[in-house]
Formats: structure tokens, sequence, C-alpha cells
């Protein structure tokens, strides 16, 4: 089963369900197409004409989307989960599920490639993940525009954490730990390169304040892993949270131009440890925090 959340998709989510239908596979499977639009209530149409069922969930939240599309089918063997601005190249589904068609892995994940209407720096595209900049072959982390996952495994571990994802204050994250769930069960990701979508970026999402906007959220994504996995020591996030604000400060008073990368990566960092000090001191914290997500 194919689930594929939106959220205001147009003409490109009909394109993208004919070619999910199209793709290749290996033999005796089937092909089941869920889209659940969240938030918005204008694609029934066009995900009925093209084949696919459709959900509709008033909550803006892809994460629970992509759950209730998970839920919607009593015993799909296997979840591939993609996002509705990806476009799939040629053998892209056969090439994701059958690691898992094999039994050499309980989720898989595919590669993706950033299209931008500007070239962009690799810091940038890695930002949206593109794969060839920042996937580790040898410790893949699972991305939720492309993906699949043993229907059983999703289950057993709770699905996606809905505080985290588009929709909330960490526009991301919620796919990294829901592996990092399933390794640390002793579940094994596969990286399947051969498994292509193209990920279209508008100029609109990089704009410097939509980059900077996103890198906030990154950092806040960060903080909730962090905190939930690894927990920090109080007095050591206070020098960090200082830290970065000062190299916040150097970043945005960087009188050289094209400095863009480093004013991501100093909002990243801020954010996060910010956010990781609301969680230990609620009282010195700064801003609101993660626990508000």
């Amino acid at each position: 089963m194919v689930v594929i959340p939106t959220f205001g998709g147009g003409r490109e989510l009909g394109d993208l369900i004919k070619n999910v239908y199209g793709q290749g596979r290996p033999p005796g499977c089937t092909i089941r197409v869920v889209v659940v639009e969240n938030g918005t209530q204008n694609c029934g149409e066009t995900a009925t004409s093209e084949g696919a069922t459709y959900i509709h969930v008033a909550r803006a939240n892809a994460s629970n989307a992509r759950n209730v599309g998970a839920e919607s089918e009593a015993s799909p063997d296997v979840l591939v989960f993609v996002d509705d601005d990806v476009i799939p190249r040629e053998g892209w589904l056969a090439a994701l599920i059958s690691p898992l068609a094999e039994g050499a892995a309980q989720a898989v994940v595919g590669a993706v490639v950033v299209n931008t209407e500007e070239p962009v720096s690799a810091n940038i595209r890695r930002r949206f993940v593109d794969t060839a900049t920042a996937m580790n072959p040898e410790a893949p982390f699972l991305a939720g525009l492309n993906m699949a996952v043993q229907a059983n495994v999703f289950r057993d571990l709770g699905g996606f954490d809905d505080r985290l994802g588009p929709g909330t204050r960490a526009s991301g994250g919620e796919d990294v730990l829901l592996g990092m769930a399933l390794t640390r069960s002793g579940g094994h990701i596969a990286w399947a390169p051969e498994a292509i979508v193209e990920h279209v970026v508008p100029a609109s999402r990089l704009t410097q304040a939509a980059l900077l906007r996103r890198a906030a959220a990154e950092g806040r994504a960060d903080a909730w892993i962090i905190h939930h996995w690894h927990q920090s020591s109080p007095a050591w996030l206070i020098i960090r949270v200082i830290r970065s604000a000062l190299w916040k400060l150097g970043a945005d008073l960087d009188p050289r131009g094209g400095h863009q990368e480093r004013q991501l990566v100093a909002n990243t960092r801020l954010s996060r440890d910010r956010d990781l000090l609301c969680y230990q001191h609620p009282i010195l914290g700064i801003g609101d925090g993660v626990e508000r997500y």
C-alpha cells in the first residue's frame, strides 16, 4: 500500500498517482494508493479519478495523515510512503520494496534528488534530504518522502510521532525518529539507491527567510529527538545556548556576502540548544519550548 499525505495537492498529485500505478513491481504484488488530505479538502476528485482511495482529515499534520493512511487497510504487508511533491523514476517501486520482499530489512529508504529552478549549494540541498549529500549508506536514516516499512513493524513501533513533522513547530524529524526506534529494537534499515524520486522544490522555499524558518524547525526537531533519546546536562545546556547565540550573532553580523549556509547552521544550533534547555529548565528556558508541540 502506498500512502500519500497531501495538503492541497493539485495536478501534480494526479500525475504522481498515475506514476505509482505505472511502476514495475515484484511478481505477486498488488498496489493500492491511499491519499490522505490533511488540513484542506480539495483533492478528493483528483485522487478518486486516478483510482486512489481518498481520506480526508481536518487536522493539518502530515505524520498523523500517514498514520491514518497506514491504518486504512486491515492487513497490508508493506507500507510505502511518498510525499505529494515528488516524481518517482522508472523502477522506483520495485527497487524500494525488494529488500523487504527478500527479508533483508524491516525498512528501506530510497534515493532523493532535489530539483530546483536555480542552482543551490550542497548544504541547502542537504536540508531538503538530497540523499547524494545527506545520506550515509553505511548508516541510512528514514526519509518520509521516499521509504517503505513492513506494516507489522510500523504498527509495533506506533507509527510516526505526530508531535513532529509538517504541521508542527518542528517540520521534520518524525521519519528519523521512527528509524531510530526501529534500529534500537533490533531492526535493520536498507539503503536502496536505485529507488529514486525527484523532489521538486519551488523558489518560494529557497528564499533567505524560508530557509531560516526551516533551519529553526530543524533545530526544534533535533531538540525533540535528543531529549527523548539522549538526556543532556542542564548546566552544559546553558553553556551551549550561550555559545550558539554568539555563533548566530557572528553569522548575522558577517560582512561577507554568500554566508547563507553559516546562518542556517547557526539558526539550527541555537534553536536546538534553546529548546533542549526548555526541556530541562522551563524557568530558565527561552521561548515556548518544544513541550508545546
